[in-house]
C-alpha cells in the first residue's frame, strides 16, 4: 500500500498537498522525519539498516517519515514500535529539537529507559541488527563511516545529552 506524506514549505507550514513516498520532492517542498535517541544507562541504541535499503548495512537511530495526517510524536512512537517492538508513552519522550535537511525537517526525540537487546523485537524488513554503544564507540563508528550520513552531526549538536545532560537544540513542546 502506498505511503503518503504531508508537504510543508521551508517554514514548516503545511501546503495542503500530499506526496507519495518514493517520488522525489519538488524544489521548496519538505516532509517531516522523526528519530529517537534511545538511551539505556550511558549507552545509545543504534540499529543497522537492512542491506536492500538506501544506506543498507549502515547504523542509525530508530526513526522514519511522518505519514499524512500524523503528528511527529505519534510517528516516532509508531516507528519505535514497528522497528524494535517497544511501546512508548508520550510522557517518556523528550523533544530535543529540529534540524532542517535538504528536503525534510528532522524532529529529534530522546527516550531514557533501561533496556537490553533481549527486550527488542526487530522488524526484519527494516532492521538487520541492534546494539548499545558508548559515546566512544559511537565516535569510532563515525570515523569508520559506519553511520548513515549526517547522523553524527546531529548527535554532535545535541552534545551527547545522554551523557552530559545538556543540549544546544532548544527544548520545545512535543510536535
Amino acid at each position: 500500500m502506498a505511503e503518503y506524506w504531508d508537504v510543508y514549505d521551508k517554514n514548516r507550514k503545511r501546503t495542503g498537498k500530499l506526496h507519495k513516498r518514493g517520488i522525489r520532492m519538488q524544489p521548496g517542498e519538505y516532509n517531516i522525519v522523526c528519530e529517537a535517541w534511545i538511551v539505556s544507562g550511558n549507552r545509545l541504541l543504534v540499529t543497522q539498516r537492512c542491506k536492500y535499503k538506501n544506506f543498507g548495512g549502515l547504523w542509525e537511530c530508530t526513526g522514519g517519515a511522518v505519514k499524512a495526517g500524523e503528528s511527529s510524536i505519534d510517528c516516532i512512537k509508531r516507528e519505535i514500535k514497528e522497528e524494535i517492538g517497544i511501546d512508548v508513552a508520550d510522557e517518556e519522550l523528550t523533544f530535543k529539537g529540529t534540524k532542517h535537511g535538504a528536503a525534510f525537517f528532522i524532529d529529534c526525540y530522546e527516550l531514557h529507559r533501561d533496556l537490553t537487546l533481549d527486550d527488542l523485537t526487530l522488524q526484519t524488513e527494516e532492521v538487520s541488527g541492534a546494539k548499545f554503544v558508548t559515546l566512544a564507540e559511537f565516535e569510532k563508528m563515525q570515523k569508520e563511516k559506519k553511520l548513515i550520513p549526517g547522523l553524527f552531526d546531529f548527535m554532535t549538536e545535541l552534545e551527547f545529552s545522554f551523557v552530559t545532560g545538556k543540549t544546544t537544540c532548544p527544548k520545545g513542546n512535543k510536535k
